[in-house]
């Protein structure tokens, strides 16, 4: 797989000008194969495990629509609509839709 161009960016925000580094990764996806971009994901999904400092989860903030889909996916559990899939199974039910 090609190296990922990276470009960061360097930007003054809030009243206390903190500084902010964002980093834009130019990932070339029109080339990689599905099993390219599931192994890039579990990458970095494993990486963000890792390294993510226990307080640091804290200051992630949840996007609004995030409680609307929860509560929807309970919902959903308490009528016996759905069901909760372990990472293997849903892994594989990935696989299976895209093979």
């Amino acid at each position: 797989m090609d190296v990922f161009r990276c470009v960061q960016n360097t930007t003054d925000v809030g009243v206390n000008h903190i500084r902010e580094t964002t980093m834009h990764i130019a990932i070339p996806l029109e080339t990689m194969t599905t099993t390219d971009k599931l192994r890039a994901i579990e990458e970095i999904w494993a990486d963000l495990i890792r390294n993510l400092d226990a307080n640091e989860s804290e200051s992630i903030p949840s996007p609004s629509w995030h409680a609307d889909v929860l509560q929807a996916r309970e919902r959903r559990i308490a009528e016996g609509t759905s069901r909760f899939l372990d990472i293997a199974e849903a892994k594989q039910a990935v696989r299976e839709k895209i093979e």
